[in-house]
């Protein structure tokens, strides 16, 4: 277990009472550390190897003083192994007690999630899909919608990419994108080249002047659609890239058609089309997912 939020009083209690209902479940009312700690080692849960770490002798202290019991006869119960093991003993509806209960504290999450950043999202697309608005509680609106809740990480930053002039944000919108570290992109998804207009294209450059824009696209190939859209696509990507500028990133979207899981054709339609040396951002649909 991860201890690396310093030790107070309200994080000791949490603990204790944590490890006492713990106890009280999978034992009986009553049960004390030490009495779990005893049922632990019957069971053949113990670690191997050196005693804790420094912040987990701290934090056994600081329990040790809040239930009067020996802090030496309970400091395995602080190792993420002893308790992952206690938790599987747990029924369903037990499980789901403990996670409502002793949910994650904010300070508690920042010691302990991953750090993440996501590298290329549409939050316009996923906006409309679940009719929230863009603006600055975008992440906590995130946060409500996110279906991975058991996905445990700290997302630092988001690059959220707008490939449909239709959706594409106005300044004040990038700005305040901007603010809460939602760095957009600018680009037309090549599905879409017959339908682009020459105002649409006037809007893409305007916007990849915006200080703000540091990435261009997605832009690129996608096969996926009847043969006769390929050359529209062609000539589109070759009308954009003559935009491109030394400062951006260039976020390319590649697709094969149907027959072609790997992309063989349109990676070689890639090659002969961007300019080199570039860094760029480049994602490719597997035909088969």
């Amino acid at each position: 277990m991860d201890l690396r939020v310093p030790v107070h009083d309200n994080l000791t209690r949490r603990r204790l009472s944590f490890r006492l209902a713990m106890g009280a479940r999978v034992i009986r009312e009553g049960t004390t550390l030490v009495d779990l700690m005893r049922f632990c080692s019957a069971m053949g849960y113990t670690l191997h190897g050196a005693p804790g770490n420094p912040s987990q002798i701290e934090a056994a202290g600081a329990l040790a003083r809040a239930s009067g019991e020996e802090a030496v006869a309970f400091l395995d119960l602080l190792h993420w192994s002893i308790l992952i093991k206690l938790w599987a003993l747990l029924p369903v509806n037990e499980q789901e007690f403990f996670r409502s209960t002793y949910a994650l504290s904010l300070e508690e999450r920042d010691s302990r999630w991953p750090e993440a950043v996501d590298s290329h999202c549409h939050l316009d697309r996923w906006s409309r899909r679940v009719n929230f608005n863009l603006d600055i509680n975008i992440w906590n609106s995130m946060t409500c919608m996110s279906p991975l809740v058991d996905i445990e990480i700290n997302l630092r930053a988001v690059v959220t990419n707008f490939c449909d002039p239709s959706t594409y944000p106005d300044n004040s919108l990038l700005e305040t994108l901007y603010g809460v570290r939602c760095f957009s992109t600018i680009g037309l998804h090549p599905k879409g080249a017959s339908k682009y207009t020459d105002a649409d294209i006037q809007k893409f450059c305007m916007l990849l002047e915006r200080p703000e824009e540091v990435c261009f696209g997605e832009v690129e190939l996608d096969h996926s659609v009847p043969y006769a859209e390929w050359l529209g696509q062609a000539i589109l990507l070759k009308r954009v890239l003559s935009f491109l500028k030394e400062r951006h990133v260039l976020v390319l979207h590649c697709r094969g058609a149907d027959g072609d899981i790997h992309g063989k054709e349109v990676h070689m339609c890639l090659l002969s089309k961007v300019p080199e040396p570039r860094d760029f951002f480049g994602y490719v649909w597997d035909n088969r997912m």
